[in-house]
This record gives structure tokens, C-alpha cells and sequence, in this order.
């Protein structure tokens, strides 16, 4: 049975829907070469608001051009001075996405999803349950999908069938058992039929009611012809499901007269797309003039007074047919509903019809920096150098952004929309255009938000965002943007004193997301290295990174007796956002972060974490002197590997411990587990480890949490930091550079009894080092293959030739070949 079938998921259906599907829809990050996805640790919320009940009401917090398109929306509003009623707000619902949230815990899940009544299938199973014992197809069907797919749940296969379908079938059934009661012949047979409609659900056969007998009652009857109907409708007979529909129409007798007319005009709607294919950005295609009919037979329907379905669901399926037919006036239409200030009644499906218009017409398209196009780009310039990465980049932002010129002409919505979502110096140009045309709140947001030290409209905007009252929704954004820009002006101490004025009320605000990025332009403003490690470390929201996925296995692994490692469980909810660990990584120098390691001032395990990556620099750049400082520091098992200095013996205990890096990672550290070997490639360290997913840094240009560099660090400092990043980068992969030293060691030293087992160390490395980027087929890449086959085969030979006994060479077997 089904009132309304909708063209897509229920709004509720859609949250849970995203949990595992949104992935495909909006990726923000490149997937490894091999094994699971793993997303960056979650400092600040990228994808969604922190929290989306206050979001609803006015609180927006820092809005970033990241959010989907209809959390957007919903701010649109209150920059621009209106507001949200009660029932907009409970109307609107966050995406989750599955980069954002850790869905094997169920303590990750949002509170939403936990708290979500029944989905309407399971409640048509559950009320289907009371009359029968027997299974449903439906359930048959998922455990099939289960044998290939054993997590998949449910409610989430159930194909053309929808919510309203489920939902009547389970009221239906239920009235239809008061009729005939619960052991009725007749009841056993409406539920078999039904059975048969749903069977139809997952597209993959045709199946059929049987007919009703001729002693059966006229309401059997006409509930039979229906659902003969519906399963024609469901099995993509629709010529056959409309001349039914039409029929039951006319029969003033059935109870689903009033809602057949309708479904009649659904099958046209169906038929319009039937046949055709998707268009290259993912706009389904449609025969025009049946889909015209269709419209016209719904503007008669309205003009009807209908029974067993409303003028809201007829309108609503006209509506979908208009976007269509003419998208241009609808989308004008939707937005000045959406927009406001005047409430919108239907606002919900308002929301999700322009959403979807969007993001089907977007998606495909450089709008975002984290689009699919973005990835598609970075896979076409493996190997070239970043600039002309950069720079291809962003001619195809600014080719899209022009492209779209059209659709933003549609309203002022939209163009704010893709806009704000463009990184194009076309779209910083025109947001600050329109903000001194309109002087709207929406547009300061934006160019604010696109504004760069450089800009000749720079201080301009900074003391127009001193105007902005700190009840505003757009205050944080606003002042946060007027804070980074006073610090990338060398404006220290103006950013200082502000920071001090508004960190309170951020603090007392209660968003995550709001406090830690603050506290990233707390520490870029720091004064000194004490204040700086104060605001370092940030409450980690999500742990979804790999080297909390080598953890976990590490964890895992020891529960076992005989294996033992190093590793330990933190739980202390600080560690190092990625700009944080940039700081440490490419702004401090050694000797600095050696004095970092020694003062204790960060709690453990980062202080550790520190100390490891410092002691792995002080190696690689072979400064005795901070090593020596930092030996006494180590674990005790690195001190037993090694008998100090940055010798021979300090580089196998790198090539020992494949969790050892010259860097730290943003979020978790892979030190955490410094001496497991990671089952998907996350050992040791690539050569361009500031930007490559093994070092953990987003290499997409979010400048809006990009807070200038550090304050308190001299010229000095600065020019160290830098020489000494050149040299660790101009050493290549940890396996060119350790496997070399070990390699060339092994030829000088053949009677060192250490040196077999560093020649196996340095084998197994190459099988479980840092792999070469798949899609990387430059000359850069061949050669750096070259080097590492070379050492690796030099390193075999001299197992093979000069210690053939050595229980070492049969070990490293597996790893030669």
C-alpha cells in the first residue's frame, strides 16, 4: 500500500541513509591505495556545526565554506537578519558524514541517529509480525545481501519502496484485521499480497498478487486491485500500473479512489524518466512532454477535492516536476522561501528540493575545494611540481566559478551559496562586490572569509568586523576572520587584546569546534614558547586517522602474551590539530623543540611524542649535541637500542621502529606506537611529508583555519627552522635515506655482528615502508623506485654472500623475492 511514494529518502531517512552512503556523494578526502578509508582526526568540524539544535537557533558559530549546501542555507537567513520558527528548526536536520564520524562506536554516533524511532519498514515488520509468523521476502532478500555484505542494515536496501509505502501497508494492515479479524482467511491473503508488492522493492523480478476470488468481499477486492497496482507501479510496468491507477480512480467505491489519480500522475512521472540516462553531472534525464502531461494532470488534481492524499503531496510532486520543467522560476521560488524573513510552511521540503537541485548540478564541479574534481585534479598532477599544481587548480575553480555564472544570476541565495563554496579569486572579487552593493551581513561573511593580508580591502574589512555586535550570528565568523587577518598584518598585539576580550565568551559558547580554532589563534598570537604550548595541544573531537587505526591494531595485537610493543592507549583528550603540528613541524628548530622535549611543560604522552620526533631530526640532521640532550629523554627501549649519538647504531634503531618520523602527526601520533609495524603502509615517513596523507596534513587550502605563523619565533629561528626542514626533505623516503646509510655501513664494516640483522631491518623497511603513490608515474617517481630497488637488491646480495648462515638471511627471504 502507499499514499505518497516519494522520489527520493524521507527527510529522517536521508540522516541515516548519509551514514553510510554520503561518501559517495561528497568525499572530502583521497582514499589510501589499499585496505579501509582513513580520515584526519577531527579538531574543528569541516563537514557540519557542532551542534545543530543551537545551529538552528541563530548560534553558527564559524562558518565554514566546507558545510553542506542546506546547513548553509539555514545560516542565510540569520545573517541576513531573519530567524528560524520552532517548526523550521525541528524541520531542519544535519548531514553526518561518514569521514566525520567513527560509526563501529556506538558512543560516536550522534544522538540523533542513536535516539531515531523505527525506521517505517521495521515498523511495517513488526505490525506485519502480529498476524503472521511466517518471513517476509523483504527479510528473505537482506540476509541474500547480507552473504556478500554482512554489515549492511536493513532499512537501507529496500530500493523504490518507500517510507509512506511501509507506513500505510502497517495502518492498513492494521485496520483490516478490526474488519476481519486476526485469523481471517482474508487477512492471510491481503497479507500474501502484499508480500508480493514488496517483493518487488529491490528491483531484481516481477512479481504479482494473485487474484482475488470471486466469493471475496468488495473491500478484499479493491485492496487487491491496489496492490496489483502498486506492484505493477514497483516492477516498472507503468503503463500497466496508470491504466490500473486511473481505473480505481473512477471507482468511487474504493477506498484509494482519491489517492489513484494521484499515483496515476506518478506513473507519468516515472515514465518520463524511463528510458533515458544521467547527464554527465548526474541530472537524470527525462522525455519532456510526458513529464508536461504529468504536470498538467497534477494542476487538475488540485483544482479536484481529493480523499486519501492532500493538496501539500500533490503540490509537492508538481513541484518536483517544475524543477524540472522550468528550474529557473522554481529555484527563485525556493529561495525566496528559504531565505525569508517571511516563515516558510513547507520549509522542509523546500530545504531538500533546493539541496538536492544544487548539489546534483554541483557536485561534479570544482566549486569546493574538497569536491570530487578537486581529487580528480590532484590525481592528474601526480609528480609535478606543487606550484603547477596550484596553479592548474585554480584555473579550474576559476573556469567553474564562471561557468555558473548563469545558475548564481538565479537569486541571491544561490549566488551566495557558490560563492562563498568557491575558492576562485573571481568569487573573493565578487563577494566583496556585493557586500558594498548590498551591505548584507552574508556577503561581509564571505569576503571576510576570502580576504588575504595582501588584499588592498584588508584593513578595510577588519574595522568594519569591529562594528559586528557579539549577539550577531555572524560575530564569531566575522571576528575570528578580523583576528586572522591582524595577525597575518604583523598586527600582534591588536590580536592579542582582542583574543583576551572574546576568548571568554568563544569558552562559554560550548562549541568544540569554536574553542579550538580560537585557541589556534591563541597560539600563533603566543609571546613566548611557554604560552605557545598552552594552546598547542586541543580537544580532539574525532579519532578517525590511521595512526589511531595503527594504535587500535597495535592494542589489539599485545592482547596476545607473546607479542610485545611499546604501545600505549591515551587517554587524554588533547593532541595536536594540524596546525599545530605544522608549527612543530616546519616553524620551530631543533634546538627549540629539544627545549620543548626537556622543560615537561606538555603532558604525556605528547611531551614524549615530541621527544621522539626531535631525537629522529637530531639524527637525520646529525647534531650531536641535541641528541645528546635528548637520549637521556627516550623510552627505555630505544635507549637499549641504541648507545647514543646519531651513529650507525641510532640510524638501525630508525629503521628498527617503523613509527619513528622527523615529524608529528596531526591528531594521533603514529609514535603512539612507535614500534608496530601499521598493516596498511603508515611506517616510517615518504619524502614530501608536509603534504602526503603518511604525514597527515590536508594539502587543501582551508586559509579560513590557517592562522599566520608563529608570533614569538625570531629571524633567526625562523631561517634555522627552514634549513633544516630543506634538509630532511633533500634526504628522500626514509627507505632511500636509512637503507643507504645501513647499505653503505654493511660494505665499510663487515664484521660488525649488527650489521646482518640492519640488512634484514632494511628488507623488511622496503616491503612495509611508505609505498610509492600508485598514480605517481613520473620521472621523479621511476627514479626514486630505482633507488630504493637498487639498495634493496644491494642489501640482499650482501645477506646472501656474506652471511649465508646467519639466521638473519633466511628470515629476510620474504622479503627478496
Amino acid at each position: 500500500m502507499n499514499r505518497r511514494p516519494p522520489h527520493g529518502p524521507s527527510h529522517r531517512q536521508a540522516l541515516r541513509l548519509s551514514l553510510i552512503s554520503v561518501a559517495l556523494v561528497l568525499p572530502l578526502f583521497t582514499a589510501q591505495a589499499c585496505g579501509p578509508e582513513f580520515f584526519p582526526d577531527v579538531f574543528v568540524h569541516k563537514l557540519r556545526p557542532d551542534e545543530p539544535k543551537e545551529y538552528a537557533q541563530g548560534k553558527l558559530g564559524i562558518l565554514l565554506p566546507t558545510y553542506p549546501r542546506k546547513d548553509l542555507i539555514v545560516a542565510y537567513r540569520y545573517l541576513n537578519g531573519g530567524s528560524l520558527s520552532p517548526k523550521e528548526q525541528h524541520a531542519y536536520e544535519p548531514t553526518w558524514f561518514r569521514s566525520e564520524e567513527d560509526l563501529s562506536s556506538d558512543t560516536d554516533r550522534p544522538a540523533e541517529v542513536k535516539n531515531a524511532p523505527p525506521m517505517p519498514v521495521e515498523q511495517w515488520l513488526h505490525t506485519r509480525s502480529t498476524y503472521t509468523q511466517s518471513e517476509s521476502p523483504l527479510e528473505t532478500e537482506h540476509k541474500k545481501l547480507q552473504g556478500d555484505h554482512p554489515d549492511w542494515h536493513f532499512p537501507y536496501f529496500h530500493g523504490d519502496c518507500n517510507d509512506n509505502a511501509f507506513e500505510t501497508a502497517a495502518a492498513t494492515v492494521t485496520s483490516r484485521a478490526k474488519t476481519w479479524g486476526q485469523a481471517s482467511p482474508e487477512l492471510v491473503d491481503w497479507i500474501k499480497g502484499q508480500d508480493a508488492v514488496f517483493s518487488n522493492c529491490p528491483g531484481k523480478q516481477s512479481v504479482m498478487p494473485a487474484a482475488a476470488s470471486p466469493n471475496s468481499s468488495s473491500l478484499f477486492k479493491a485492496d487487491r486491485n491496489y496492490q496489483t497496482a502498486a506492484a505493477k507501479f514497483y516492477s516498472g510496468n507503468l503503463s500497466g500500473a496508470r491504466q490500473d491507477f486511473e481505473s480505481i480512480a473512477k471507482d468511487t467505491e474504493s477506498p484509494w479512489h482519491g489517492i489513484a489519480g494521484y499515483l496515476a500522475a506518478r506513473c507519468l512521472v516515472r515514465q518520463a524518466f524511463a528510458g533515458q540516462v544521467s547527464t554527465d553531472d548526474g541530472m537524470a534525464k527525462f522525455d519532456h512532454d510526458i513529464m508536461q502531461e504529468a504536470a498538467t494532470t497534477l494542476r487538475a488534481l488540485l483544482k479536484q477535492k481529493t480523499v486519501g492524499i492532500s493538496h501539500q503531496a500533490i503540490q509537492n510532486e508538481l513541484n518536483f516536476v517544475r524543477l524540472r520543467l522550468e528550474p529557473v522560476a522554481r529555484i527563485r521560488e525556493l529561495s525566496a522561501a528559504l531565505a525569508g524573513p517571511e516563515q516558510d510552511q513547507d520549509y522542509e521540503q523546500h530545504l531538500q528540493d533546493l539541496t538536492w537541485y544544487l548539489d546534483i548540478n554541483l557536485d561534479s564541479k570544482a566549486v569546493r575545494e574538497d569536491s570530487n574534481e578537486y581529487d580528480v585534479l590532484r590525481g592528474d598532477q601526480v609528480g609535478k611540481d606543487p606550484q603547477q599544481i596550484a596553479q592548474a587548480m585554480d584555473a579550474q575553480f576559476a573556469a567553474a566559478y564562471k561557468e555558473l555564472a548563469s545558475l548564481r544570476a538565479s537569486s541571491p541565495l544561490v549566488d551566495w551559496l557558490i560563492t562563498l563554496q568557491s575558492p576562485a579569486e573571481s568569487a573573493a572579487a565578487h563577494a566583496l562586490e556585493q557586500w558594498r552593493s548590498t551591505h548584507e551581513t552574508a556577503w561581509l561573511v564571505a569576503a571576510i572569509a576570502k580576504t588575504k593580508s595582501a588584499d588592498s580591502h584588508t584593513s578595510e574589512l577588519i574595522e568594519i568586523a569591529a562594528q559586528i555586535k557579539p549577539d550577531a550570528p555572524a560575530w564569531e565568523s566575522i571576528t575570528y576572520h578580523r583576528i586572522r587577518l591582524l595577525l597575518a598584518l604583523n598586527r600582534t598585539d591588536e590580536a592579542r587584546a582582542l583574543l583576551a576580550e572574546v576568548m571568554p565568551r568563544i569558552q562559554s559558547g560550548g562549541r568544540d569546534s569554536s574553542v579550538n580554532a580560537y585557541a589556534g589563534l591563541r597560539m600563533a598570537a603566543a609571546p613566548d614558547l611557554k604560552e605557545f604550548l598552552t594552546y598547542a595541544p586541543r580537544k580532539i573531537l574525532i579519532r578517525s586517522s590511521q595512526s589511531q587505526s595503527a594504535l587500535d591494531e597495535c592494542l589489539e595485537v599485545m592482547k596476545s602474551p607473546k607479542r610485545k610493543y611499546d604501545c600505549r592507549k591515551n587517554s587524554d583528550p588533547n593532541e595536536f590539530s594540524e596546525d599545530a603540528a605544522n608549527a612543530f613541524n616546519t616553524q620551530l628548530p631543533l634546538a627549540t623543540l629539544t627545549d620543548i622535549a626537556a622543560s615537561k611543560q606538555l603532558a604525556e604522552p605528547l611531551n614524549r611524542s615530541v621527544v621522539l620526533m626531535a631525537w629522529v631530526r637530531s639524527l637525520l640532521l646529525k647534531d650531536e649535541v641535541q641528541a645528546a640532550r635528548l637520549y637521556p629523554l627516550l623510552p627505555e627501549t630505544l635507549k637499549e637500542q641504541t648507545s647514543g649519538g646519531t651513529g650507525f647504531r641510532s640510524m638501525v634503531t630508525l629503521v628498527r621502529n617503523p613509527g619513528l618520523r622527523p615529524y608529528l602527526d596531526p591528531g594521533v601520533q603514529r609514535s603512539y606506537s612507535y614500534d608496530f609495524i601499521e598493516s596498511y603502509a603508515d611506517n616510517w615517513w615518504c619524502d614530501d611529508w608536509r603534504s602526503s596523507p603518511y604525514g597527515g596534513f590536508a594539502d587543501y587550502k582551508l586559509h579560513a583555519l590557517q592562522p599566520a605563523s608563529v608570533a614569538f619565533l625570531t629571524p633567526v629561528q625562523k631561517q634555522d627552522a627552514e634549513r633544516e626542514v630543506k634538509t630532511i626533505m633533500e634526504q628522500g623516503t626514509a627507505e632511500i635515506y636509512l637503507g643507504r646509510q645501513v647499505v653503505d655501513y654493511a660494505k665499510d664494516h663487515p664484521q660488525d655482528p649488527d650489521v646482518p640483522e640492519s640488512l634484514f631491518l632494511v628488507l623488511r623497511m622496503m616491503r612495509y615502508g611508505c609505498a610509492r603513490n600508485y598514480l605517481d608515474t613520473g620521472a621523479a617517481s621511476k627514479e626514486k623506485g630505482n633507488l630504493e630497488d637498487a639498495i634493496r637488491k644491494e642489501a640482499a646480495r650482501l645477506l646472501r654472500q656474506r652471511y649465508p648462515a646467519s639466521p638473519w638471511t633466511k628470515k629476510a627471504a620474504p622479503f627478496v623475492g
